[in-house]
């Protein structure tokens, strides 16, 4: 899947999933560095590899509150795999308060308080795929950008794969696709 397919898909998720709180009786906010409407900003941002740029382009892509006081994070990913980046920044965010992440895959949706999510090592997402199988560093990263070969239409970033079994599914979810 390219780039853009991708992201128009995750934008169609990030807002199914603002619906979703809604329903819920949250109020919703969006603060993903997309959301902001001046393109120098993104642009710098995109390609600045400070602890700080790499938070803000990581950042979840939004909270909601109750009336109750109840607040939260939360972010919407296609797919299973989370970038190192985004992983480092969601548990500065889960320092000061929850974070859940939903996740779509095939026709079904998953979350998970970001505390309670696992990640597979790099080695038993690529086990079988023999010397086609991207390197990974030290921690279980798996760094396509360490290849000799070229990696496609992603960032290139390293990431790792969520154990499927530590979500939860959505069993409300009705505006899933």
């Amino acid at each position: 899947m390219n780039y853009n397919t991708r992201k128009q898909l995750g934008n169609e998720f990030e807002n199914e999933v603002a619906a979703y709180h809604e329903k819920h009786g949250y109020i919703v906010t969006r603060s993903g560095v997309e959301e902001t409407h001046n393109e120098e900003f993104v642009r710098l941002v995109a390609n600045n590899n400070l602890p700080l740029a790499k938070y803000v382009r990581n950042q979840p892509d939004g909270y909601c509150i109750n009336r109750h006081g109840v607040i939260m994070a939360w972010d919407a990913k296609i797919g299973l795999n989370i970038s190192k980046d985004a992983w480092e920044a969601y548990q500065h965010v889960s320092l000061i308060g929850p974070l859940f992440v939903f996740f779509k895959t095939r026709n079904i949706v998953m979350s998970g308080e970001i505390k309670s999510i696992e990640l597979e090592h790099g080695d038993e997402t690529t086990r079988g795929f023999g010397d086609s199988a991207y390197p990974r560093d030290r921690d279980g990263w798996i760094c396509p950008k360490m290849s000799h070969r070229i990696y496609g239409s992603g960032s290139g970033s390293p990431y790792k794969q969520v154990r499927e079994e530590t979500l939860d599914i959505v069993k409300d979810w009705t505006n899933a696709k």
